[in-house]
């Protein structure tokens, strides 16, 4: 602001016509000190930035970590499995006890496809998480979409053991009885 005020009085009394010359040169030589002095500030600003960044580096503020690669293998590697513990003892009670849910699918397929009563069985495998859900089921021979459908559902609904670790495949036949 002053080297603007500075610059303005010397352009003024330079165009006036009847500015003093003793006055001309004391504005100029103060237009130069105060560019000099500007020029001083600035560098002074930067040493002061520089000076505030090595105290914080030094009062351990700002830590320099060198960069590190992250890589998705390693990751992976270092998830931890479990064999499932399930009892499959426990697992066969609970087909026991529901297998009668089938009955009602079977019976509404045979309506449709009366051939049905040909096939004697069907094998299913599924999945068990450790938290007692069905993770997975499949029926072979592929007979039926709609029966199978309804007995994969009916099987959703079964409370199946909780246990530890990894999910259990399993394999069960399911024997179809027509009336």
């Amino acid at each position: 602001m002053r080297t603007l005020a500075l610059t303005l009085a010397l352009t003024l009394a330079a165009c006036g016509g009847g500015a003093d010359p003793a006055q001309v040169n004391k504005l100029s030589s103060d237009l130069v000190a105060c560019k000099n002095d500007l020029d001083g500030l600035k560098e002074q600003l930067d040493e002061a930035k520089i000076a505030l960044k090595k105290a914080l580096e030094a009062a351990g503020m700002v830590v320099k970590l060198d960069p590190i690669d992250i890589k998705a293998a390693a990751q992976a590697a270092s998830v931890h499995h479990m064999e499932g513990n399930v009892k499959p003892a426990d697992v066969i009670k609970v087909i026991k006890a529901n297998a009668g849910s089938f009955k009602n699918c079977y019976e509404h397929a045979l309506k449709r496809k009366p051939d049905l009563q040909y096939v004697s069985a069907v094998k299913a495998d599924f999945t068990l998480r450790n938290n007692g859900s069905l993770a997975s089921v499949n029926f072979t021979p592929h007979l039926d979409a709609t029966m199978e459908q309804c007995m994969g559902l009916a099987m959703e609904k079964w409370k199946w053991p909780t246990f530890e670790g990894d999910p259990v495949a399993f394999e069960q036949p399911v024997n179809l009885v027509a009336k």
